[in-house]
């Protein structure tokens, strides 16, 4: 969506010219990709958590 919005090229772009021109290595690199950051992301968001709760602890 914002790829659309403010015309700037990315990866989803480049995901649906990689799946349109069966790119095989390039989609399977961008869905590992993706999935490493959202893992990153969740692992950030339970981190800040943490600190803002002095509640929470990971024993």
């Amino acid at each position: 969506i914002v790829e659309s919005i403010f015309s700037i090229e990315g990866m989803g772009k480049l995901a649906v010219e990689a799946v349109q021109t069966r790119d095989r290595e390039l989609v399977l690199s961008i869905t590992l990709i993706g999935g490493m950051l959202t893992l990153l992301g969740y692992l950030l968001a339970d981190l800040l958590y943490a600190l803002a709760d002095p509640r929470v602890s990971y024993d």
